[in-house]
């Protein structure tokens, strides 16, 4: 269209032209007369090809559940704020999902670490509602968990001044419902390292809550 342009005499100032566009982008060339000013040669090409072309565009969006009318910085802006949002919100689901866990094998890691107690009390107890009363009503011993717990950080974990736990309801229900084998040093461990790893991503996951910059990284 330019070489059109050209020898229909619109465009003026230019000799030559050729395009050595490839697989890796456009590229055109454009020789000019000796005696041509380049600026107003470009000037010709912006009026009369299409190297540059307008288009409208309809700015209207429901920004903060308003609508309005947005310049192209505002709905950038606006873009922006909503992906912070949504990273936001899939950190702390993924936060929650490794609390609830967490605490699941807090109350575990109670037992393992009492497991003679627990197995009796389980035995004594007239039926399975009964055993998980029992087990909610005590205070155990958790010395040896309470640095796990300080890990995970999560505020429905405490243990008290003297040393001791109380389970909650979703606790003492995994404890009924797991195997005798996972009672043992191995089960223990095993226990342990999950805690430890759910433990660092947790603290991951709060170190990004309370980072904008960790946000935008994310994103």
């Amino acid at each position: 269209k330019i070489a059109d342009q050209v020898r229909e005499k619109k465009i003026e100032g230019i000799s030559d032209l050729w395009d050595e566009s490839n697989r890796e982008g456009m590229r055109v060339v454009i020789e000019l007369k000796r005696d041509a000013m380049a600026d107003v040669v470009l000037n010709q090409l912006w009026k009369f090809s299409d190297l540059q072309t307008p288009f409208s565009a309809n700015m209207l969006a429901i920004n903060g559940g308003r609508p309005e009318q947005l310049t192209l910085k505002d709905m950038l802006s606006a873009f922006n704020a909503f992906r912070e949002e949504v990273v936001s919100k899939r950190i702390k689901h993924l936060l929650k999902k490794s609390r609830n866990r967490a605490h699941v094998l807090v109350g575990l890691a109670i037992a393992v670490a009492n497991i003679d107690d627990v197995i009796n009390l389980i035995r004594r107890a007239p039926s399975p509602a009964e055993a998980k009363v029992q087990l909610m009503a005590r205070d155990w011993p958790a010395k040896d968990v309470a640095p796990l717990v300080e890990l995970i950080a999560d505020p429905r974990h405490k243990v008290s001044d003297n040393g001791t736990y109380k389970l909650s309801e979703e606790q003492a229900s995994a404890i009924l419902e797991l195997r005798l084998a996972r009672l043992t040093a191995l089960g223990r461990d095993e226990i342990g390292d999950e805690l430890k790893k759910i433990g660092e991503e947790i603290k991951d996951f709060l170190e990004i809550l309370g980072s904008r910059e960790r946000i935008v990284q994310i994103i």
